[in-house]
């Protein structure tokens, strides 16, 4: 019994002690060899053992190797954006001391994964297929694993290509997302943006981040958002077209001939066939019904023009230099104003573009002020070209539409004084004015933004043009419908230099002419948009009015 006690007594203080600090040297031991095992992993992230399986970047010789390599960028001088973007690598890598950001030995690694992914799934954001040269970095990735066979140096020289052209492929499609397609840009905007692209993309690639760093530079404006949102949906389409001869199902041949512009007015209530025999007697097709070889091919063909005009206007959208979520955006196609409020629509206006022969400028500006009941200087061209002959033949004319003229100094002039038979009456002294009123050119307001074009926005006392379809009858200034509503809005949004508030109406009302200026400058946009987004999220081809578009994607998509 006391043997049995004594065989179960506890162990001694010393002897726990020393069972304690065995354990301790074996944690150390084991947490030293966690941390030397980090630091090679941090080295270059090996998974091949050392030797001739693998290339080390840290090694003093190859990094000379790489540096030189890099700074001999600087001697392409192959246009600026190229070498822009030569700087920007150089950067890059400078920044992380030179470490491989897309390679581990002789293969790519999870970064280059989420980059190819990125430059394969730019076809949803406004790029044709390999635009990027997805399939170069493809090839440059097969040989290096070929290269385990080769030489040192001619395996290490394999690795610094890809990795520079994998860092050049990244900062190019986040130029090209954020600002569009360019070959030159020498503004502040363009280099500001382009400085802080190393820093961005080694913190994306410190953070696991790349995928959401890059989409993110994307812009914020309303009708960008919403034309990408709608691209997939096409681009599903059109890869269905390419891909399925003379088989397509119903439900993608239904939606494919509602993107073909035929005249049937209620394309859902007629048959794929009838509307197959209908797209067939538009293009001089056999007409049999059947999506046929010709057939597919000429639907692919106008699928393709099609998919580059929403690449384009994409790219004209990146190209608008917006940092508001406040702004005004006339699309000339569209004959609309859109009024943004956070980056949302809040109303939109009917407005008038410019005629052919006259069309409207793409700008980008600030309303500074707004002037109620307002004279008109008619513009030199105008009072030359169209009203000069009617002066000369009708003596009247000038009073009977209530004009006067002035000099440069706006003082009224007797138009008796002036030769009007000379070639050029005008000569830079007189202008023709009309006055404040009912039958004004100008109408009832004016809003005034600077611009190059010396265009700006106005009333119209031909209310009656907003009922057509098709509103293309200014010499380029835009026209807008219910230009009290919209002068209200930004004289209580933006605020006038006087302190009081301003009833636009009354003041109309009362044929007294004012000028209010804002105190905040609201900005506008007028573009040329031919794809709008319908009620239904699906993409919608406008009319090419001033046939722009066919030029601008030849030359932004050569071949």
């Amino acid at each position: 019994m006391h043997l049995s006690k004594k065989l179960h007594v506890e162990p001694s203080q010393p002897l726990k002690r020393k069972k304690l600090s065995k354990i301790v040297a074996k944690a150390v031991h084991f947490f030293v060899f966690l941390i030397f095992m980090v630091l090679l992993a941090g080295h270059e992230n090996m998974t091949p053992p050392f030797g001739k399986n693998t290339i080390d970047f840290f090694d003093f010789e190859n990094r000379q190797l790489i540096e030189n390599q890099i700074n001999n960028l600087s001697s392409d001088t192959s246009g600026h954006l190229n070498i822009r973007v030569n700087e920007l690598v150089s950067e890059f890598y400078k920044m992380r001391d030179y470490k491989p950001a897309w390679t581990l030995n002789y293969t790519t690694n999870l970064n280059f994964y989420c980059l190819k992914k990125i430059i394969d799934s730019t076809v949803y954001y406004g790029f044709p297929k390999d635009y990027f040269k997805g399939t170069v970095l493809d090839d440059m990735s097969n040989q290096l694993s070929l290269s385990k066979s080769k030489n040192k140096d001619k395996s290490f020289e394999d690795r610094t290509q890809l990795e520079i052209q994998s860092t050049k492929s990244a900062l190019l499609v986040m130029i090209y997302m954020r600002m569009g397609i360019i070959s030159e840009d020498t503004s502040s905007a363009f280099m500001d943006y382009t400085k802080c692209l190393p820093r961005l993309l080694n913190v994306a690639l410190e953070n696991n981040s790349l995928t959401k760093t890059i989409l993110s530079v994307q812009p914020k404006i309303q009708p960008y958002q919403q034309l990408l949102s709608s691209i997939p949906e096409f681009v599903t389409i059109y890869e269905s077209i390419s891909d399925n001869k003379n088989s397509l199902s119903d439900n993608m041949l239904t939606k494919a001939l509602n993107f073909c512009d035929l005249d049937t007015k209620d394309s859902t209530l007629i048959s794929n066939e009838k509307l197959l025999e209908d797209f067939q007697k538009k293009y001089s097709l056999n007409v049999n019904g059947k999506f046929d070889t010709a057939t597919q091919k000429k639907m692919q063909s106008i699928f393709h023009f099609k998919y580059l005009q929403i690449c384009l206007n994409l790219d004209r959208l990146r190209k608008v230099n917006n940092f508001d979520s406040d702004y005004l955006f006339v699309n000339i196609p569209e004959f609309k104003m859109h009024l943004i409020e956070g980056n949302i629509e809040h109303e939109t206006f009917n407005v008038i573009v410019g005629r052919t022969e006259t069309p409207t400028p793409i700008l980008s500006s600030k309303i500074e002020r707004i002037i109620a009941n307002p004279d008109w200087t008619v513009p030199t061209n105008i009072a030359q070209k169209e009203m000069l002959s009617k002066i000369r033949t009708d003596s009247g004319f000038l009073q009977r539409n209530g004009y006067t003229i002035v000099n440069r100094r706006a003082k009224p002039v007797n138009e008796e004084e002036i030769n009007w038979e000379a070639e050029n009456p005008f000569g830079g002294e007189y202008y023709i004015r009309q006055n404040k009123s009912d039958n004004n050119a100008l109408g009832k307001l004016k809003f005034v933004f600077p611009n190059s074009h010396s265009v700006y926005m106005h009333d119209t006392p031909s209310k009656r043009l907003f009922a057509n379809k098709k509103r293309t009858y200014s010499h380029g200034c835009v026209r807008i419908q219910n230009p009290e509503k919209l002068a209200q809005y930004l004289t209580n949004k933006c605020g006038t230099c006087k302190n009081d508030s301003v009833n636009i109406y009354t003041l109309i009302a009362d044929k007294r002419q004012d000028v209010l200026n804002l105190e905040m400058k609201m900005p506008i946009h007028i573009q040329y948009i031919t794809n709008i987004v319908d009620e239904s999220g699906s993409i919608y081809f406008l009319n090419d009015v001033y046939n722009l578009d066919e030029e601008a994607i030849n030359s932004l998509f050569p071949g």
